[in-house]
């Protein structure tokens, strides 16, 4: 599948493989273009390797039906194919620990957003920069959610703010 296709699967990941799947299918994709306004974004994600064992169980079924590679080796590939379509902003999703999203941020520099499954059930609200990457972390269970701002002619771009969702019971 062509990641600039906007019919194509939404299922990311740079390091994931389906064994089922021949790996021309295009399952999942290893990242995706975005554009709007002619302004583009290139997506991908990672499953890190602090997550690796709660998805995978060495001898059972799922590990002979997903492969799972380290991030820091599958990243260079995907992003070479990301910035060669001259994005103005290239996002990381990672599905890993708050410390192993750190160490992204500071391996691939290109990145220069990161939002971070892993991290504590709430978040300190302001965004982590490691150099010129913004690093957020989303939370647990929902409580807080994350508005990212990107503004292209803008030098302090991109920016964010966090908002705290207060559930109430009737």
């Amino acid at each position: 599948l062509d990641p600039s296709d906007s019919n194509a699967l939404g299922f990311l990941s740079a390091n994931v493989a389906f064994t089922d799947f021949p790996a021309d299918y295009g399952v999942p994709q290893t990242w995706k273009l975005v554009t709007h306004n002619n302004i583009k974004i290139a997506i991908t994600a990672v499953l890190g390797n602090s997550l690796k064992n709660e998805v995978i169980h060495e001898g059972d079924n799922l590990s002979k039906k997903i492969a799972i590679e380290d991030p820091q080796k599958a990243l260079p590939a995907v992003i070479a194919k990301m910035t060669s379509q001259k994005p103005d902003l290239m996002v990381l999703l990672s599905h890993a620990s708050l410390q192993e999203s750190r160490e992204l941020a500071q391996q691939f520099p290109e990145f220069k957003l990161i939002l971070s499954a892993g991290g504590p059930e709430d978040p300190i609200g302001k965004p982590e920069f490691i150099g010129k990457t913004m690093l957020i972390a989303s939370g647990q269970k929902t409580k807080h959610v994350a508005v990212v701002g990107f503004f292209p002619d803008d030098k302090q771009t991109p920016r964010s703010e966090e908002h705290t969702s207060e559930l109430q019971s009737h």
